[in-house]
């Protein structure tokens, strides 16, 4: 068999190894759950869990207005736990693809997009004097 041949047939069983460990995966997730939390007009003065989850899973998407934007998220992904203020996802939102954060007349208004993890995931609100959150969607497949 020439080389050419020889490559050619090495590049559709490694094709054909792609496409069926895409089934495979795609079969894994059709298994998940999609929860929905949805929330409106409350009134928060001390951490608010929004969702916690110690098993694989994914965030599809995440919204929030509030009427103050003095208050951190805080997201714990696997290992790594971070706490930011709106003012930080605001500067962070012009970088970073899944995060979008912006004032909208007196509403403060964060938007969080697809986020996987594989083994623990936490989200909390801590609001620094009592604020209202008039809309809060999370979206998540566990």
């Amino acid at each position: 068999m020439s080389s050419n041949l020889m490559d050619f047939a090495m590049l559709i069983a490694a094709l054909e190894e792609q496409w069926e460990k895409q089934q495979t995966t795609i079969k894994k997730e059709s298994k998940l759950k999609t929860k929905i939390i949805d929330k409106n007009n409350i009134q928060i003065s001390s951490q608010y869990l929004i969702y916690s989850l110690n098993k694989p899973g994914v965030l599809r998407e995440f919204f929030l207005s509030a009427n103050s934007p003095n208050f951190n998220l805080d997201l714990t992904v696997d290992e790594y736990t971070v706490s930011r203020n709106f003012n930080d996802l605001l500067t962070l939102s012009s970088y970073v693809n899944f995060i979008d954060a912006f004032q909208d007349n007196q509403k403060y208004i964060i938007h969080l997009g697809q986020l996987n993890w594989r083994e623990k995931f936490k989200l909390s609100i801590i609001p620094l004097n009592s604020i209202t959150i008039y809309n809060l969607l999370c979206i998540i497949d566990e």
